[in-house]
């Protein structure tokens, strides 16, 4: 028989719930380590490493208590939609300065399709206070989250780095609680451009839907390697059985793997691409690229919606296995 539970704030959460939200945190945990197996599966020492240090350091963020902050409540609240649905992304100092990474993010969602509305339902969680400054100067629902005195996630964050590992843990913690709280979130990176509204392209029926880097065709098969770095995921109290699928890379393209029909595509990755400046660079220019193809009359669209726009090869890591 299923109860209900109140936590210190005064939410209150089923039992059966809470079971879902860990078996949803144990699918995260794998998401990134298979993210990181796609990256860097020739390296036996690193993917080692990670496996060991993850895990003894981070095990404990399946014993969820629903501690959680009661202002990040108030701004999801403020933030959902009517069926709970918050968009989160993070932000820190290195990617919320003037005409950095953050920028050109919001930049999408102001000059996509259908994509302005859906500001109002963004929330961007800061690593840091320099960067909540500069999220209430330019959005209206901005929460700093608490990282710890010692440590330091201000700075761009080279994969694989132990601040990355770091990140990574928060973010997945956070998540945590977001569900907690009884709402769904699509969680998506500020290296994410956002082109279309993508809410029609997600599948009703699935509970935890993730990008995949080299997507094989088939929304449920296991070989299409998963990017946590956008993911949509519905708190299904009354569903114990989670359902994973994966976003087809036609609509929830990537640097890695996109599709050739500009018109279809929802939202455009910097994946496969190092440095934070080439990411901006290169979004810049997509950007330019969208604005030109959406100012076009629908007979022009038709005529040229194949994307001319292609990677530049010194953005891509070549240990992927890259479908172009």
């Amino acid at each position: 028989m299923d109860s209900i539970i109140a936590n210190e704030n005064g939410i209150k959460r089923s039992t059966k719930n809470v079971l879902n939200i860990r078996l949803i945190i144990i699918a995260l945990i794998l998401g990134v380590i298979v993210s990181y197996y796609a990256i860097y599966y020739t390296s036996t020492y690193s993917r080692h490493s990670f496996m060991i240090s993850s895990f003894s350091i981070h095990s404990n963020i399946l014993n969820l208590h629903g501690n959680f902050d009661p202002k990040l409540y108030n701004v999801m609240k403020a933030a959902s939609m009517d069926d709970k649905t918050v968009i989160i992304t993070i932000s820190n100092k290195a990617w919320s300065e003037r005409n950095a990474l953050l920028d050109v993010f919001l930049e999408g969602f102001k000059i996509g399709n259908g994509t302005l509305k859906l500001l109002n339902h963004l929330v961007i969680v800061s690593y840091d206070q320099t960067a909540h400054e500069r999220c209430l100067r330019v959005h209206h629902h901005c929460y700093r989250l608490n990282v710890g005195d010692d440590i330091v996630l201000s700075n761009a964050l080279r994969f694989d780095s132990p601040d990355y590992r770091e990140m990574m843990w928060k973010r997945i913690d956070l998540l945590a609680s977001v569900l907690e709280m009884g709402f769904n979130f699509v969680f998506t990176d500020a290296d994410i451009v956002w082109l279309q509204d993508p809410f029609p392209r997600f599948n009703p029926n699935s509970d935890f839907q993730i990008a995949s880097d080299d997507y094989q065709g088939n929304r449920n098969y296991e070989g299409s390697s998963a990017n946590c770095g956008f993911k949509y995921i519905k708190n299904s109290e009354w569903n114990v059985r989670l359902k994973l699928t994966f976003l087809d890379t036609t609509y929830f393209g990537g640097f890695c793997q996109h599709g050739k029909d500009i018109s279809r595509i929802c939202t455009m990755h910097a994946n496969c691409c190092i440095h934070v400046t080439h990411k901006i660079y290169h979004l810049k220019i997509l950007l330019e690229h969208w604005k030109r193809f959406y100012s076009l009359s629908p007979d022009e669209k038709e005529a040229n919606s194949s994307l001319s726009w292609r990677v530049p090869r010194k953005c891509k890591i070549r240990s992927m296995k890259l479908r172009q």
